[in-house]
């Protein structure tokens, strides 16, 4: 997730990195949507956290330069469409 400074230009402000072989620990993270998850009116991040045979989903508010999870659900089977 980046976002811009004062003149445009954008910084990750979080990241997160995994492969195959640790998703059990830190599972792939898919951008789903933005929402305003908080009626707030500024915009929060809904990603798809994939595992080796589970997922879930999570929203994420980034304000002031930070990334907070501020919601998950619990474990879903896979399901991989048909």
């Amino acid at each position: 997730i980046a976002q811009p400074d004062f003149d445009g230009v954008p910084h990750v402000i979080f990241q997160s990195v995994t492969d195959d072989t640790h998703l059990d620990a830190t599972p792939r993270m898919r951008l789903v949507d933005a929402v305003d998850a908080r009626a707030n009116n500024r915009g929060d991040l809904v990603f798809e956290l994939r595992g080796r045979r589970d997922r879930q989903f999570a929203i994420y508010e980034v304000a002031g330069g930070r990334v907070q999870q501020i919601f998950t659900t619990g474990s879903l089977p896979e399901g991989r469409a048909g």
